[in-house]
């Protein structure tokens, strides 16, 4: 899961334990984009996909790219 590779990579990069304080600021950063795109998992499918139609099943359409 997203919140045990961040804990597990936390202990490896944080300043406290002798890592690199910029290092853990881009690990910060990835986890917040990493929990932001699993709360909209639409717009990350169509972020993925951006030269490409996409089906949208809920709505029962296709979106157009990106």
């Amino acid at each position: 899961t997203i919140k045990t590779a961040y804990k597990r990579m936390a202990k490896v990069y944080h300043p406290d334990v002798g890592g690199d304080e910029e290092a853990f600021k881009k690990l910060n950063d990835a986890h917040e984009q990493m929990l932001s795109w699993a709360e909209h998992p639409q717009y990350t499918s169509r972020k993925a996909l951006q030269d490409c139609w996409s089906y949208d099943g809920a709505a029962s359409r296709w979106s157009p790219p990106l």
